[in-house]
């Protein structure tokens, strides 16, 4: 059955691959963006879709926004302080925490069906073991703090009597990833015969999920009917980490590299494992079908069927 939803940070990485796959599975799309926006993930696509520009601060203006609309669904994704330059506080405040409560008031006023969340790892901190769902969270920066603030913020969900599951992601990557991030540095490098140069620092070991598979999650929470709980907390990971050695051994495979391209890579303790995916699994019947190794071919199969998209990678990293 077609929906109507509204997705909150579709220029974002994730968000634009989940508008992706909502618009081929043929639903009625709106996006929310905030003006300042960069929409260079979504050129190709924004003719089939519903546009608003919006201040997720200013709730009034949201709500009619909203009430025009009147959404199934909501796949709320939109934040602040993802990504190394994004440094403000307060617009992690202001964007993470106060704009995630507005959208949730809103929802909850025009009673959508379920608003999906998002959340991630780094709200468990520097945890031992595989955290579970129900473990405390130990927030060691302002990202963490306002993505664990947002988090709390569904657990009165039962007030607002809507369905509002989180999705804590671990370490997504695949097309339309960030220019910077390092698997799509690995590859654009790895197609000119090379590794990139700046691998000596250390990395800790990071569990990696493809996508594609992190679409399916926010599909399978949306279509999930609501229980008991309705703001369920799920991991989206694989349960597995990988170190940055291991990810120049799958970029040296794939690509060929001599063996003296292989350069010397510093390696630190494993202290994070990979997620605890028991939940997840039980109540959404979701579960990883990418394997690393795969999913870097898949990866590297978009930048070498789509040239373009190795020159929009370069001009936005020129611009860093």
């Amino acid at each position: 059955m077609t929906k109507k939803i509204v997705i909150t940070g579709a220029s974002g990485f994730v968000g634009s691959n989940l508008t992706r796959r909502l618009i081929a599975l043929g639903h009625d799309i709106y996006l929310l963006l905030r003006p300042n926006c960069q929409t260079w993930r979504l050129n190709d696509v924004l003719s089939h879709v519903g546009t608003r520009f919006v201040q997720f601060q200013d709730i009034e203006s949201l709500y009619i926004t909203l009430s025009e609309i009147k959404p199934d669904w909501i796949f709320h994704l939109a934040c602040h302080g993802a990504y190394s330059w994004q440094t403000d506080w307060r617009e992690m405040v202001e964007t993470n925490l106060l704009g995630s409560i507005n959208m949730m008031e809103c929802a909850s006023k025009l009673g959508v069906s379920a608003f999906v969340n998002s959340g991630c790892f780094s709200e468990y901190g520097n945890a031992s073991g595989a955290a579970p769902e129900s473990q405390n969270a130990a927030p060691q920066d302002y990202y963490a703090l306002t993505k664990s603030a947002q988090t709390l913020t569904t657990q009165v969900s039962f007030k607002r009597k809507i369905f509002l599951p989180t999705l804590r992601l671990y370490s997504v990557y695949g097309p339309w990833q960030a220019p910077l991030d390092l698997i799509p540095n690995l590859i654009l490098y790895g197609l000119k015969n090379t590794l990139p140069p700046n691998l000596e620092s250390p990395s800790s070991p990071q569990d990696y999920v493809y996508i594609d598979d992190v679409v399916n999650a926010y599909l399978n929470a949306a279509e999930k009917p609501p229980g008991r709980d309705l703001s369920p907390i799920y991991n989206v990971g694989t349960g597995t980490t990988t170190s940055m050695k291991e990810l120049v051994d799958i970029s040296i495979n794939e690509f060929g590299l001599n063996a003296k391209n292989k350069i010397s890579v510093k390696t630190v303790q494993d202290t994070q494992t990979g997620a605890n995916i028991t939940k997840i699994r039980k109540s959404l019947d979701w579960y990883p079908c990418v394997e690393l190794e795969v999913g870097f071919k898949k990866f590297a199969t978009w930048f070498r069927e789509n040239p373009e998209f190795v020159e929009m990678y370069k001009s936005k990293l020129a611009q860093t």
